[in-house]
């Protein structure tokens, strides 16, 4: 075992007599052991407890927290609530889709036939189709009127009585032969043959018409065209002279039947 000198510390082997350092006698003094290494030792030994205390106690503390706590005292995540704020509906965007849904082209399509035609509407809701170098004009259902169009002539009217339609419609789907009051009010028509027939405002000429049909096939033709004298004739017993209003009485009879399937599938008759 080293001996260390008394007066300044410095190891000294055994059997000297002074230290070789200071020179301080060591005869009948006892040089003090060494246990420093020890002191070291059991100061990491007391600092590795400490620490196996505090890392026992803080977990014990989280554990009781999260198992054993107040659950009532935790509040939720901010995010929950920033969450649901994004998940509420809001009207402005709501109104952002309704606008942004497509155009519907066959609809469409008759507007733009119309504008050509020089007729503005806003909103058509049904619509015959028209096949063009093909057929002769088409129907409409727009602004809340029954229109008709003879592309062939270029002339266009709307239909006074627009529940002929759904009854026509009603003969055919039975594939009955009928006959049928249709009034006609032509926009800026001119005089002709048949000018003493139905009613005069203006330009526009109010001429009602009886048509009758018979079935070839799936098509109608008519069997006898007839018109009267003013708006509420008593007797449909005039002939139509006028190829133009033969025309647009062909029209109906084509288009009639294929403007009520559209508006009974849009469900707007």
């Amino acid at each position: 075992m080293n001996r260390f000198c008394p007066k300044c510390g410095s190891p000294v082997d055994s059997g000297k007599k002074f230290c070789p350092k200071c020179g301080a006698p060591l005869q009948g003094q006892e040089a003090r052991p060494s246990n420093e290494g020890n002191e070291t030792a059991g100061q990491q030994k007391w600092i590795l407890c400490a620490a196996a205390a505090i890392i026992l106690l803080g977990g014990g503390f989280l554990g009781y927290q999260h198992f054993g706590g107040d659950k009532q005292s935790v509040s939720p995540p901010a995010a929950t609530s920033s969450a649901a704020a994004q998940s509420k509906p809001d009207a402005s965007s709501k109104q952002g889709e309704a606008d942004a849904q497509p155009v519907d082209q066959h609809l469409q399509k008759a507007k733009d036939q119309m504008k050509r035609m020089g007729i503005d509407v806003a909103k058509v809701t049904a619509y015959s189709g028209y096949v063009e170098d093909y057929d002769k004009g088409f129907m409409a259902l727009a602004d809340g009127k029954l229109w008709i169009v003879d592309m062939k002539n270029h002339r266009a009217a709307t239909i006074e009585n627009p529940e002929c339609l759904k009854k026509f419609h009603d003969y055919f789907k039975k594939a009955q032969a009928n006959s049928i009051i249709v009034k006609f009010n032509i926009l800026n028509d001119t005089p002709g043959e048949d000018q003493g027939m139905g009613e005069w405002n203006g330009n526009d000429h109010y001429l009602p018409m009886f048509i009758s049909w018979k079935l070839d096939g799936k098509n109608t033709v008519d069997s006898g065209l007839f018109t009267g004298k003013g708006k509420n004739p008593g007797h449909y017993h005039a002939y139509l002279y006028e190829q133009k209003n033969v025309d647009l009485a062909h029209v109906f009879l084509a288009k009639a039947n294929q403007l009520a399937s559209d508006a009974e599938r849009r469900g707007v008759i």
